[in-house]
């Protein structure tokens, strides 16, 4: 029964500082900027009313991107298909997942990486860092 008793505080010692630093890890916003294009639209007014768009179009304010510790989440407040491409510092893809609604994604080693969001016409991109 000691010994038990005694190897169960000895793993409580060793995994309390893991559960510890875990904890301290605090989620991050990913300041997300929206990449437009030199095209003329028509003379129409970006404020204008969505007449003759689809129901649903989506607005750089529907999505959202966070990173805590190495892991990130990406959301959208629409029910349309987006992509999210995220690339390490010397330009590989580590991330290409369509989702609707929420992807959360392990980015796999510490260092600077890139975020694209796309969907149908809208580009959005950022940049954060993992440690």
């Amino acid at each position: 029964m000691k010994t038990n008793l005694f190897l169960l505080l000895c793993c409580m010692l060793f995994t309390t500082p893991t559960l510890l630093l875990n904890a301290d890890e605090t989620e991050n916003e990913i300041l997300l900027f929206e990449l437009t294009s030199s095209e003329s639209n028509n003379g129409d007014s970006p404020l204008d009313s969505n007449i003759g768009q689809e129901e649903n179009p989506p607005r750089p304010n529907d999505y959202r991107a966070t990173i805590t510790g190495r892991t990130l989440a990406v959301s959208s407040q629409n029910s349309n298909i987006a992509t999210v491409i995220v690339r390490n510092s010397i330009g590989s893809i580590i991330v290409n997942q369509q989702f609707v609604g929420i992807s959360i994604e392990q980015i796999p080693s510490a260092g600077d990486y890139s975020i694209e969001i796309q969907s149908d016409d809208l580009i959005l991109i950022g940049e954060f860092s993992v440690e």
